[in-house]
C-alpha cells in the first residue's frame, strides 16, 4: 500500500502551531483562515497516521507523538531551505552540474559518493533530487537527472537503464533491553519468528523495501512500517512502541549498544542490498563521469 508523500508546507504549518501553541495565532501569522490551519493539521496527521496535537483544552498542546515529531519536522524545513539557497547558487555560478536523484535515509552513503566524485571534479555542483524509487526512474529516462544513488539485490533489473553496484548494506535488528534476545551476539529471521519488527515504509522503493517485507513475513515476522523514510524517526518510532526495528550498516558490526539498546546484525544473506548508481544505458556526460569517479576512487576489494 502507497502511502502519500509529505508536504513540507504542512509541515511548516505544524512548526508555527508548535511555536505560537494557538490555531488563531498561527493562523495569522501564516495569513489563512483558521479553519485551513486546523485542515492542514489534521491532513498532515492523516499522512503520519498519529495525533500531533491535544485537542482537549483551548490552549493547544503536543501529545508526546507530535513532540517525538517536531526535531524530525525542523530538519525537514532546514533541509528544503539548503536545497533551495544551493539551487539558487548553482543557477547563480552557470557551473557545470550533477543532478542526482535519491532516496533521504541514504543520506550518508550518498555524501559519501558525492565526496568521492568532488574529490576528482572539485568544482562541480551537486543538486539532489528526492523522489520514489518510479518517480527517480522517470526522471532519468526522461533526462532530468544524470543518475540515481539508490538500493538494489544482484537479481533486479529495469528496463532501459543500467544498474552499477558500489557497496553493500546489511541489516542489523535493534532490541529493546526487555527482550528475551536482547543478549544475543547475532540473529537470524528464523530466530525472530513470530514477531513485530518496525522497518522502512516500502512506498518509496516498493521494489526493494518490499522484497525484505515479502522475505519477512515468508518467516513468520510481522514488518510494521514507520511514518516515514527517514531513520531517525524510524527510531523514534519504534522506541517509543518498544518494538525492534531494522537498520542497515557498510559491514555486519559485532554486538553494541546504542542507547542502552542492542544493535546485533542478521546473519541471513538474503537481507543484504546493494547500493547502486544506476543511469540509462547511454548515459549523459555527467553520469558517465560519475561513474568513471567511483570506478576510479574504489575501495579494493
Amino acid at each position: 500500500m502507497q502511502h502519500p508523500m509529505l508536504d513540507l508546507r504542512l509541515v511548516q504549518s505544524f512548526l508555527v502551531l508548535a511555536d505560537e501553541r494557538s490555531f488563531t495565532r498561527a493562523a495569522e501569522r501564516i495569513g489563512v483562515a483558521q479553519s485551513a490551519m486546523s485542515m492542514r493539521i489534521r491532513r498532515l496527521e492523516d499522512v503520519l497516521r498519529f495525533s500531533l496535537i491535544s485537542r482537549t483544552s483551548r490552549r493547544v498542546a503536543l501529545t508526546p507523538e507530535g513532540l517525538a515529531f517536531l526535531p524530525h519536522a525542523r530538519a525537514l524545513i532546514a533541509a528544503e531551505t539548503e536545497a533551495r539557497a544551493a539551487a539558487r547558487e548553482i543557477v547563480a555560478t552557470q557551473g557545470d552540474s550533477l543532478r542526482v536523484g535519491s532516496y533521504g535515509y541514504l543520506a550518508k552513503v550518498r555524501s559519501q559518493l558525492i565526496n568521492r566524485y568532488i574529490a576528482i571534479e572539485p568544482k562541480t555542483e551537486i543538486l539532489v533530487a528526492y523522489g520514489t524509487r518510479d518517480e527517480l526512474l522517470q526522471q532519468l529516462r526522461l533526462g532530468a537527472i544524470d543518475a540515481i544513488i539508490g538500493l538494489s539485490r544482484p537479481e533486479f533489473v529495469e528496463d532501459g537503464v543500467a544498474i552499477h553496484p558500489v557497496s553493500r548494506l546489511h541489516a542489523h535488528i535493534v532490541m529493546p533491553p526487555d527482550d528475551p534476545l536482547f543478549d544475543a551476539a547475532q540473529l537470524s529471521l528464523a530466530d525472530l519468528a513470530g514477531r513485530s519488527l518496525a522497518v522502512m515504509p516500502s512506498w518509496v522503493d516498493g521494489k526493494v523495501m518490499g522484497y525484505f517485507a515479502d522475505l519477512m513475513t515468508v518467516s513468520h515476522l510481522k514488518p510494521i512500517a514507520g511514518p516515514e523514510p527517514e531513520k531517525d524517526a524510524l527510531s523514534s518510532y519504534a522506541r517509543m512502541r518498544g518494538l525492534p526495528h531494522l537498520v542497515w550498516f557498510s559491514r555486519r558490526r559485532p554486538r553494541r549498544l546504542d542507547r542502552d539498546w542492542a544493535v546485533i546484525a542478521l546473519s541471513d544473506e538474503a537481507m543484504t542490498a546493494d547500493v547502486t548508481v544506476i543511469v540509462n544505458r547511454e548515459p549523459t556526460p555527467r553520469g558517465a563521469r560519475f561513474l568513471e569517479a567511483l570506478q576510479k576512487t574504489a575501495e579494493p576489494a
